[in-house]
């Protein structure tokens, strides 16, 4: 996807995975012991790859080839990179997941029926008492004050600034337009979402995806629909619905 492309060199920097987001995931791993995940929206591979790290065997799965490029170049042994939509990889696999993520706001990039249709594959693609994780801003909040963009992220080393600016549209679909500016260069693209809210997808979930918690941030501080920043949901299959 050319929007990934612009920034991809910068992927890293501005999304990186460290602190509270690594520490969430260590703790999922103590509470559940996954042997095979699937990462939807793997991007650069650091979830995946960490996976791997772990001795699970992973998949990640990226529209970008850009992005996926340099998920390949550090890849680990457990890891297998594939360049596909997150739906169609789904519809197709045969493989059966202890954990299945999709973190980083991938999931807004469906639209409302093709996020259905993903969602009740999902049984059959987990295994029992397998984790689903979801992770997305915090749309409930923000379709209800349309605010103009998301804050800017800015980093030092390498020096950058990352502004998200929201449009609003009639179909219920944001344009998301993304600007990056370095000491070198600046540029701008845009694509579309389409949001939802957190009571919709809850509604939207299978019988037997069974949400577990919810949380505003990866420093799992409890979620407030009119007040935090982002969503995360942990989700867990209840049985053997293949």
């Amino acid at each position: 996807m050319k929007f990934y492309q612009m920034f991809c060199a910068y992927y890293d920097n501005i999304f990186p995975f460290a602190g509270a987001k690594k520490s969430f995931f260590e703790k999922l791993l103590v509470d559940s012991t996954p042997a095979v995940a699937l990462d939807l929206g793997a991007a650069t591979g650091e979830l995946t790859n960490w996976l791997a790290s772990r001795g699970i065997m992973t998949t990640g799965v990226d529209l970008s080839e850009h992005l996926l490029n340099q998920a390949r170049e550090r890849q680990l042994p457990n890891a297998n990179f594939v360049l596909d939509d997150l739906l169609h990889y789904t519809e197709n696999t045969n493989q059966r997941y202890d954990l299945i993520v999709c973190i980083g706001n991938t999931l807004p990039h469906l639209r409302p029926a093709e996020r259905k249709a993903w969602l009740d594959l999902l049984p059959s693609r987990l295994t029992p008492h397998g984790t689903l994780v979801i992770q997305t801003v915090n749309y409930t909040r923000i379709l209800k004050e349309k605010p103009p963009g998301l804050a800017e992220i800015k980093r030092e080393d390498p020096e950058l600034t990352f502004t998200r600016l929201y449009d609003y549209n009639h179909d219920g679909s944001i344009t998301f337009t993304a600007r990056l500016r370095t000491q070198e260069a600046g540029d701008s693209s845009a694509v579309t979402l389409w949001p939802f809210t957190a009571q919709e997808l809850i509604n939207e979930l299978p019988e037997s995806l069974v949400p577990q918690i919810q949380y505003a941030s990866f420093n799992q501080t409890p979620y407030e629909p009119d007040q935090s920043p982002a969503w995360i949901l942990v989700a867990t299959c209840s049985g053997d619905d293949s």
